[in-house]
């Protein structure tokens, strides 16, 4: 197929005409070079004139061809066109600052495919890694939720301001419990991070004045709702005292928290048995020990009335008091 021809550059005011040829033929030079390397037409022109405004290596064939190795060798699945398109800059890293910055992002998520993370956003290669680190500790706020898991399988939360995650993180929980939040699928709580503070806290107000709601409609969809349509579909109810207590102290206390820990994967109720059934046996040996102590250590104030304890040690009995002795009349 026959390409395009390139535009000319305008001529600046004061430039010569035959400097503004000479950087028109420059771009259809680099033009042609990006295009024999399979990029098309939008894409290769852009590039091409980056050479003209900011020169540099984007002026240098050479050292153009001698980058795009490197990159190849260090991710050899990745399009070229899709790199260039996305994050061009990477042409300007040199090969060992390259290794540098795909260490620090291994670093960074550890359990993550990186070739496919990068695949589906390139531009992580070009970002500052303490601002990625920092969203991923903001991340990391979502009790229940495996942070990075979550950003390796949706970058696009990188992408966010580390202030904002932090604030919609806080909104998420108070509208879901640690044991909630793991029963999420992450691809929906991806989705809801995308969300403003304002529209998360409707999940948050509809726990406390319309229960029921959310397990009904869904929470993506009363977050999608119009404001207008949600203020008209759900309006402030008038709290009981109760209610507004329980909000209160709900408010108060901060997001729900399990009394136990449950180990992943077990069952919820015979852990608890278990738990039950350990504490009962620790009751009845304390008992067991205070009930064999010596009774000079334990003494019969040493216990409350009706501790087990108290009624299992016999009464304290004092001995009948002698009659007082009437004097024989002289």
């Amino acid at each position: 197929s026959t390409a395009a021809p390139a535009t000319p550059l305008p001529a600046a005011a004061g430039v010569p005409a035959s400097a503004s040829a000479a950087a028109s033929a420059r771009v259809r030079e680099l033009r042609g070079f990006w295009a024999e390397l399979g990029l098309p037409h939008g894409p290769s022109l852009r590039l091409a004139r980056l050479a003209a405004s900011e020169g540099t290596a984007w002026s240098r064939p050479d050292v153009l061809r001698s980058r795009l190795a490197a990159l190849r060798a260090e991710l050899p699945s990745l399009p070229l066109p899709l790199l260039l398109s996305d994050a061009p800059g990477l042409l300007l890293y040199r090969p060992r600052r390259l290794r540098e910055k795909l260490d620090a992002l291994r670093d960074l998520l550890p359990a993550a495919d990186l070739l496919r993370l990068v695949r589906r956003a390139p531009d992580m290669l070009s970002r500052d890694m303490a601002k990625l680190e920092d969203r991923l500790a903001a991340l990391g706020g979502l009790e229940g939720a495996d942070a990075p898991t979550l950003a390796a399988e949706h970058p696009r939360l990188l992408r966010e301001d580390a202030a904002m995650l932090r604030e919609r993180v806080a909104v998420l929980r108070r509208a879901f419990s640690p044991t909630l939040l793991r029963r999420v699928p992450r691809d929906r709580l991806a989705l809801l991070l995308t969300f403003p503070p304002d529209r998360l806290s409707r999940l948050e107000y509809l726990s406390a004045v319309y229960p029921g709601v959310r397990s009904h409609v869904g929470d993506l969809r009363l977050v999608r709702m119009k404001t207008h349509l949600f203020r008209k579909a759900y309006r402030p109810r008038r709290l009981t005292p109760a209610k507004r207590n329980a909000l209160r102290r709900t408010t108060a206390l901060g997001p729900v928290r399990p009394a136990a820990e449950v180990p992943a994967g077990a069952n919820a109720f015979r852990e608890g048995e278990r738990q039950l059934a350990r504490w009962r046996a620790d009751l009845a040996r304390e008992i067991e020990s205070e009930r064999r102590a010596p009774r000079g250590i334990l003494g019969a104030h040493s216990v409350g009335r009706n501790h087990p304890v108290r009624r299992v040690l016999p009464p304290q009995t004092a001995p009948p008091l002698a009659a007082p002795s009437r004097a024989a009349p002289s």
